[in-house]
């Protein structure tokens, strides 16, 4: 799992690419550093430099996961998303039924011919196993019109290239607050509209 973080690393705060990451977990005070990491076994990281592929999950105060192409119990305690759970403030999930590019992935990531759902394309699997700290946001009104047909890159402009859209705006005032404000508390989710 890819992830982007502003922990203190319990090595050198100087970037070397794919050496051994560590972090305290008990540490939550944040760097004015980022460093762009994978989880390459359980408890193990390692620190890939700046030049990671896109798609890769913000990790600071806020982590926002945007049609992650990952199973949708990854969240759940036990899981292989569970430190980013716990290394985050807060964990928003955007996702979109209809995001052509996972059903693509959901397809082709068959395990013994059962096809697992994505995060990104139904949200986390059951909100009650995941921590408090996780919300969901469904995309379905606006993901297909922000990037007609595939539906999958509806997060980075409105209607009009390169002009914020609604899912950039929530991102953004997540990030600006600190905080996410689901529509429905107890669900701890949103259905955005334009």
């Amino acid at each position: 799992m890819l992830f982007i973080t502003n922990r203190f690393p319990t090595q050198s705060i100087r970037t070397r690419a794919n050496r051994p990451f560590d972090f305290d977990l008990k540490n939550n005070a944040a760097s004015n550093s980022v460093f762009y990491c994978e989880e390459v076994a359980a408890g193990q990281y390692l620190e890939l430099g700046s030049t990671v592929p896109g798609g890769v999950p913000m990790l600071f105060r806020n982590t926002f996961l945007i049609a992650a192409d990952i199973v949708n119990e990854s969240l759940e305690e036990g899981h292989s998303g569970e430190l980013i759970v716990h290394a985050s403030r807060n964990v928003t999930v955007y996702f979109a039924s209809d995001d052509l590019a996972l059903r693509a992935s959901k397809a082709s990531n068959l395990k013994s011919r059962i096809a697992s759902r994505r995060l990104g394309h139904s949200g986390p699997e059951d909100m009650s196993r995941v921590a408090r700290n996780v919300f969901a946001v469904d995309c379905d009104d606006v993901n297909t019109r922000y990037d007609y047909p595939k539906g999958h890159s509806y997060f980075r402009s409105g209607e009009v290239f390169g002009e914020p859209g609604v899912v950039f705006q929530h991102l953004f005032a997540a990030l600006e607050s600190g905080r996410v404000f689901p529509e429905d508390e107890t669900r701890r989710m949103t259905i955005l509209r334009d």
